[in-house]
């Protein structure tokens, strides 16, 4: 391995590669900042960054090790990092791992791209155990031959996803997204997440954020060939991955699609929830599929049963559940 520390801010600006005949491990340390410039290509088989403040222009690529264990092939470790440039792990022999872990923030920008390769996609894990998320890139875990990847987005505080792409797409299954605020909201505005399955089953997609979950001008997608997938909104009343969250809106121009491709009768499962739910997006489980409406209390007017109505046209079950025996 080939380690370097400083005790002051560390600037990158030249290239540094090795291949799998001759793999290189990278370690880089400071007390200050990390500074990867746009000019600047890292090409080894893992990297692993600490420090205060890490930015990244450049591009960073760990292509990994077949009999590494589960630790990842990147790791950028500090308070806040911020990801301009594009970051890539695996190969076709080695799906790729990404931890980007920024206790006060992690901030990836429209130009920032994260992907991991390999035939079962990748793992993808962000990070924020005091701090804020935000999210305006890409960052894609999809399966080349096999199932989607994961993508694992956890925050203290808020998640904000804007002009975002967050796909696990498989080649047969779906893969597996999760985005979680322990104590914020969750906000998507003008973004896709997809788990879709291109001959097989539909993966999952978990969204909440314990005060907000907002949806908006957002296209979500669990679909699969043979069977829909699962979407949950604003809470999993049957696991209890995400938090329940105070309140849920999905805006009239965002899409739920958990629903098959073929003739079958193999639906998915969505499931929107809250204390209060401000529900005007499309949902579609498909032929056979189940939409769970699982708020504290509901009032059904006549656009909440036009919605309804819809999809059980299309061939869904709806299931209206309240949190109580209590509430109505």
């Amino acid at each position: 391995f080939f380690e370097i520390n400083t005790k002051t801010q560390m600037n990158i600006a030249g290239n540094i590669s090795s291949d799998a005949s001759a793999p290189l491990d990278l370690i880089l340390s400071s007390y200050e900042s990390i500074l990867v410039s746009s000019s600047s290509t890292i090409n080894v088989r893992n990297i692993d960054a600490k420090a205060p403040t890490i930015s990244v222009a450049g591009n960073l690529n760990a292509y990994g090790n077949s009999s590494q264990d589960s630790s990842p092939f990147l790791a950028l470790l500090g308070a806040r990092l911020a990801i301009t440039g594009n970051l890539r792990s695996g190969s076709k022999q080695n799906s790729g791992r990404i931890l980007l872990k920024g206790s006060d923030e992690v901030n990836i920008s429209s130009s920032g791209n994260i992907v991991t390769e390999g035939s079962d996609g990748g793992v993808v894990e962000i990070l924020s155990s005091h701090g804020v998320v935000t999210v305006a890139g890409a960052i894609m875990t999809n399966g080349e031959s096999g199932r989607g990847g994961t993508i694992k987005i956890n925050a203290s505080q808020n998640i904000l996803m804007s002009n975002a792409n967050l796909l696990a797409n498989g080649t047969t299954d779906g893969g597996l997204i999760i985005v979680a605020s322990n104590n914020g909201d969750v906000n998507f505005q003008q973004s896709f997440i997809q788990t879709n399955g291109g001959a097989g089953v539909g993966g999952t997609i978990l969204l909440s954020g314990v005060n907000n979950t907002l949806i908006s001008s957002t296209e979500i997608s669990a679909t699969g060939y043979i069977q829909g997938g699962t979407i949950k909104v604003g809470n999993d009343l049957t696991n209890q991955l995400i938090p329940f969250s105070s309140y849920t809106e999905i805006d009239s121009n965002s899409v739920l699609n958990a629903s098959q491709l073929n003739s079958n009768n193999q639906g998915g499962l969505i499931e929107t929830s809250a204390s209060t739910v401000n529900l005007l997006g499309s949902i579609n489980a498909g032929r056979g599929g189940m939409w769970l409406l699982d708020p504290y209390n509901i009032t059904i007017d006549s656009t909440k049963a036009s919605y309804i109505k819809t999809v059980l046209d299309a061939g869904s079950s709806v299931t209206i559940t309240t949190a109580t025996a209590s509430n109505t």
